[in-house]
């Protein structure tokens, strides 16, 4: 909810999404692998302290043409 108005402007999305190297907005399902995982004692039992940015290495900066962006 917090950004469906973001997301019905596509000039908007296309400027977001030049600066993501994943050319992809998160969804949920991203967010809860990260907490399925961390929540695991096989997978992350070993895992403390651990700061995990789920932004799909957004940089800030331009990296993709507008054309290269598919909405």
């Amino acid at each position: 909810p917090m950004a469906e108005e973001v997301a019905k402007d596509k000039d908007r999305m296309k400027k977001i999404l030049q600066t993501i190297p994943m050319k992809k907005i998160a969804k949920p399902k991203d967010i809860a692998s990260i907490v399925v995982y961390l929540s695991s004692d096989n997978l992350a039992g070993h895992v403390s302290g651990q700061t995990i940015t789920a932004a799909g290495g957004m940089e800030g900066r331009v990296l993709f043409d507008r054309e290269e962006i598919e909405l």
